[in-house]
């Protein structure tokens, strides 16, 4: 997994990736600075405790825990993203890109690296 914060952000909330960066998962952080941010209106946890928040159509539940490793525990290891099967059945069926990624499903509508021209994206 590999974590991504904003900018100039000291507080522990991070997004959760892939590996490879293709799937974001959700967030993790302390319920302190879930609620600080807004993120979360309530909750009946200490504020050192962490937090996973999945991103829409990841199939995943909330989960809490005493570190971070344990919020994330319930995630799969490696470059294997558990809605792997989901998003090659929606490519399958015709569902474009920007819908993959409108869902929460991709990183990027674009596939990268982009070495064709607009012609032939726009074919795929």
């Amino acid at each position: 997994m590999k974590f991504t914060k904003k900018r100039d952000y000291d507080g522990s909330i991070r997004k959760v990736w892939s590996d490879d960066k293709e799937v974001c998962f959700g967030v993790v952080g302390t319920v302190g600075d879930l609620l600080q941010e807004g993120i979360f209106e309530y909750a009946d946890y200490s504020p050192e405790t962490w937090a996973f928040l999945p991103a829409p159509g990841v199939i995943q539940k909330p989960w809490f825990g005493k570190t971070r490793e344990a919020a994330l525990a319930n995630l799969p290891n490696g470059n294997l993203p558990v809605n792997a099967d989901i998003i090659e059945r929606l490519r399958a069926s015709g569902w474009h890109n920007d819908f993959l990624y409108f869902m929460g499903l991709l990183s990027s509508p674009c596939p990268a690296p982009f070495s064709g021209t607009v012609e032939e994206v726009a074919r795929s």
